[in-house]
């Protein structure tokens, strides 16, 4: 009986195993969000604080959903049918259908549900999307969220947003979470890869995957013996069997290989934390295995610099900064790649005004077209003279005058400090804050 056994899972493991080139279906990343559509950290996620105020506390990993472009939670309907919407009348009193402008094509995961009279709605894997009336903030499902200021220049905390309709319970959170949506083998993830503005396979470490363009058994090109490449292949276990679009390599070096769609996979050397991706462009035979893509406007682009890898930059290179006020707060590691957390909710109380005209003569917003849609994590504010500037993940962006070159980071840890009378007293510099309140200017990171 063991050896019949033996036999037949050895006999469908050869069969699933292939050696150098695999049969490969289409691989290409496809944007996460159309225009007009956000990505939300739910709940604590935005930063709000329990005490109603946008908060400095450490905030653990929460769960992100679509949201329409005011930033409002998107839901499904279960009594929806595939590509058609059965909310009317009563039902959308409470759910209104998130409407797609009249420029909108759907692409990828995303379509257009027609609805009776005449105008089109954004689903995604067929389901058409809602907003739910008793969302009043960033982040809120079903009404509710840790706290939160309904006025942003509240003098003190305000609001909760209960004593609204309730959500019925036939309408679900329309979330973003690609890795749940996939199947993947063990030891293989999907996660945020910052570096590379998308969400793409990792390993067991958090590591970014790359995917290889050619032969697994000629990955070296013309490198000869002994060959120093900083690619490793992403080794399978030895019995692994066929997962989803994951399949296995038999290389002629006797090793295991993942593949992706029929693509070797690798892992680079010099990525030595997660969302990294020091391997992209260093051959173009390896492309950084993306699920999504997440938007970035035009004319902001990711920039190299020295010290900090990747920051968010103009299309001349030019580091974009934030106006932030809990960067030293709590949390710590603001001298680190990516250290300090971002909490939209603080980004959103201060907003675009707290640099006056005297700030502004060294820190230039970065403007939005009059037209500019909110889309992924990117929205877009409106400054008092009514001009539009960009925000990424809740925070108003700027340039620094003091910058001349690519790369350069000179307005980085600029602090403005209000000197307080009494440190137990809660001020307002934008946003709450108690003891020795400041704003500082910020490196805007990818995150």
């Amino acid at each position: 009986m063991k050896t019949a056994v033996a036999f037949i899972v050895g006999t469908a493991l050869a069969a699933t195993l292939a050696t150098g080139a695999l049969a490969r279906e289409k691989f290409e990343s496809v944007l996460a969000t159309p225009v007009g559509i956000t990505l939300q950290p739910l709940g604590p996620g935005q930063g709000i604080g329990l005490h109603g105020n946008a908060s400095g506390g450490f905030l653990a990993a929460h769960k992100t959903a679509f949201g329409n472009e005011a930033g409002k939670t998107l839901y499904t309907y279960d009594k929806d049918e595939v590509g058609k919407s059965n909310c009317y009348d009563a039902c959308i009193k409470d759910n209104p259908p998130a409407l797609a402008p009249t420029y909108a094509k759907p692409f990828g995961e995303w379509s257009l549900v027609k609805r009776t009279d005449g105008s089109r709605q954004w689903a995604r894997k067929g389901k058409p999307l809602y907003t739910f009336v008793g969302d009043k903030m960033n982040g809120s499902v079903g009404g509710s969220v840790a706290g939160g200021r309904a006025n942003p220049r509240a003098p003190t905390p305000a609001v909760t947003e209960g004593g609204g309709p309730s959500l019925s319970q036939a309408f679900k959170v329309a979330y973003y979470e690609p890795d749940v949506e996939t199947q993947l083998p063990r030891g293989v993830g999907i996660d945020t890869i910052a570096d590379a503005n998308g969400m793409g396979l990792v390993d067991g470490n958090g590591r970014t995957v790359y995917f290889f363009d050619g032969d697994a058994n000629k990955d070296r090109g013309g490198c000869k013996t002994p060959c120093d490449t900083p690619w490793r292949p992403l080794v399978s276990p030895q019995l692994s069997l066929p997962v989803g679009d994951f399949t296995v390599v038999v290389r002629n070096d006797g090793i295991n290989q993942w593949a992706y769609k029929g693509y070797p996979l690798y892992i680079h050397v010099e990525d030595r934390a997660p969302k990294y991706a020091k391997g992209m462009g260093v051959d173009k035979r390896f492309k950084v295995a993306l699920v999504t893509t997440h938007f970035m406007p035009a004319g902001i682009r990711l920039q190299d610099t020295a010290g900090r890898g990747k920051l968010l930059a103009t299309a001349e290179g030019l580091t974009l900064y934030r106006h932030d006020a809990v960067a030293y707060h709590t949390g710590g590691g603001h001298s680190l790649r990516r250290g300090v957390l971002l909490r939209p909710a603080v980004g959103r109380e201060i907003g675009t005004e707290y640099c006056n005209v005297q700030c502004q003569k060294l820190w230039k917003p970065v403007l939005a077209p009059d037209d500019a849609k909110s889309s992924g994590y990117w929205e877009v504010m409106t400054r008092a003279d009514g001009r539009k500037q960009w925000a990424y993940r809740g925070f108003a962006q700027f340039t620094y005058t003091g910058d001349k070159n690519p790369g350069d980071m000179n307005g980085n840890d600029t602090y403005d400090v209000a000197v307080s009378q009494d440190p137990t007293q809660i001020a307002d510099v934008g946003t709450a804050q108690i003891g020795a309140p400041a704003l500082y200017w910020l490196i805007s990171e990818p995150h």
